[in-house]
């Protein structure tokens, strides 16, 4: 079905592989799992996340599947309110699929990329707790038959970082919503998940 298709090739990209807009320091790593429905689509996966720099860090995740990537920059910090900007690219398989009234495609490549852009904001109430407003876009490829051209959607979500300093980690749940932008509807949906986080996290 179409809609499982754009389900499929757009909100596979999890927006919580970012976790918060803080940037972990240079050397410094940590490591993650995730699980949730996006779209729709039941999904797991691991992943790490490495420092680069004093305000640049990468993360890598993986599951059944795609594998995304992504680089944050963190460009505002401050005590309360931290703000960044994050470039992610999801890698996976993509097999045949069937349109609404039957027709079987091939798509034109055996394997889809899928970028996008997010600008993540933190709103720190304390030590522990960090609510991390997101919003951005996913660019889609067409899928011969089944879609075409390039199309563009609009992401927007909430997640909430629950940190335990004690043991070294912390939690984040999270949902947002997708959809077309211009008034298309391809797309349309809404995810959840939740993140387990450990290690030392951004300071």
């Amino acid at each position: 079905m179409l809609m499982m298709l754009a389900a499929a090739c757009t909100a596979c990209i999890d927006p919580s592989i970012a976790q918060t807009p803080r940037t972990l320091p240079p050397g410094e790593h940590t490591w993650n799992a995730s699980g949730g429905v996006l779209a729709g689509i039941p999904t797991v996966a691991i992943g790490a996340r490495l420092g680069l720099t004093d305000h640049l860090d990468a993360g890598l995740r993986i599951g059944p599947g795609p594998i995304q990537i992504d680089g944050k920059y963190n460009f505002l910090r401050s005590k309360y309110f931290d703000l960044s900007g994050d470039a992610a690219f999801l890698f996976s398989p993509t097999f045949y699929a069937s349109s609404a009234d039957g027709r079987e495609s091939r798509p034109p490549a055996p394997y889809f990329f899928v970028p996008s852009g997010l600008l993540i904001a933190g709103v720190n109430l304390g030590s522990v707790l960090t609510l991390v407003p997101f919003g951005g876009v996913v660019m889609v490829n067409e899928f011969e038959g089944i879609s075409d051209g390039v199309w563009w959607l609009g992401r927007a979500g909430l997640g909430v970082n629950l940190a335990f300093p004690d043991a070294n980690m912390s939690l984040q749940p999270e949902g947002s919503v997708a959809g077309g932008l211009g008034g298309d509807t391809r797309g349309l949906g809404y995810s959840g998940s939740i993140s387990a986080i450990w290690g030392r996290g951004p300071r």
